[in-house]
């Protein structure tokens, strides 16, 4: 590794890091909607049951299947969330991630200027 190179690791993991957090923005908006679309889901959950106490007859099998509707939309809501939040929980070019490389880097560029010729066909060999 040249020591240019090495001088200018860091400067491109940290645009790599920005990339890569940018690229989880769309799911970032995504997440907020899911979120909104929840709530707004659990009010009309609680005014179907609010509503479905007091009918009967043709009214109150319309409410449930409304229910049954609404069920499976918040169901799918919550599992959509949880996907995203796993989703986005996961980094990895995290702060720590980088100074481990940087420091990996500047650990091998100092270790083969120090190295003599037979050290190198040594652990080449094993």
């Amino acid at each position: 590794m040249h020591l240019a190179n090495l001088e200018t690791l860091e400067e491109h993991l940290r645009i790599a890091q920005q990339e890569e957090l940018a690229a989880l923005d769309p799911k970032v908006e995504e997440l907020s909607a899911v979120k909104a679309m929840i709530i707004q889901t659990e009010a009309d959950a609680l005014e179907i049951g609010q509503a479905l106490r007091r009918a009967c007859g043709p009214v109150a099998k319309s409410l449930e299947q409304n229910m049954n509707e609404v069920n499976r939309k918040y169901d799918a809501l919550c599992q959509r969330r949880e996907t995203l939040q796993s989703e986005l929980g996961v980094t990895r070019l995290t702060d720590s991630a980088i100074q481990e490389l940087v420091e990996f880097a500047q650990d091998v560029f100092v270790g083969s200027r120090m190295r003599t010729f037979k050290q190198s066909v040594t652990t080449l060999k094993c």
